[in-house]
């Protein structure tokens, strides 16, 4: 009986709190433009540090990379680090890289490169990463 009682008042407590102000999205403010010229007139880098792993990863079509050889090296990186069951947090971090991926069109892929990295590689299977792929 006090748990239910202690449900219902935790159930209770959001009707009575002040509604939270609203948050301007900080993607929209972003000059997608000024930062493409300026990637794009970079000078091109040689290999600034080995601290980062070579480790094999495995994307979503099956085909393994070696991390820094493959991935990272002498690249404009984003890194996601993410998981398919996440719920909260990654379904709304993942559609905004779709934005920006789409606003880099022209640089991704040449000049910029996306990686989201599972942090659950025994669930997150080729398959299960190419529908949360296909999804986004």
């Amino acid at each position: 009986m006090k748990l239910l009682i202690a449900l219902f008042a935790g159930l209770a407590l959001p009707a009575c709190a002040p509604p939270l102000p609203e948050v301007p999205n900080p993607i929209a403010a972003i000059d997608y433009e000024a930062i493409e010229a300026r990637l794009a007139s970079r000078p091109a880098r040689g290999k600034t540090t080995d601290d980062f792993p070579d480790v094999l990863l495995t994307d979503q079509h099956g085909q393994t990379y070696r991390f820094f050889e493959d991935l990272i090296r002498d690249r404009s990186v984003v890194v996601n680090f993410m998981f398919t069951q996440c719920a909260l947090i990654c379904p709304g971090t993942t559609s905004h890289l779709v934005r920006l991926h789409q606003a880099f069109h022209g640089a991704v892929g040449r000049d910029l490169r996306f990686l989201s990295i599972s942090l659950d590689p025994d669930h997150d299977t080729p398959e299960v990463l190419h529908a949360y792929w296909e999804a986004f």
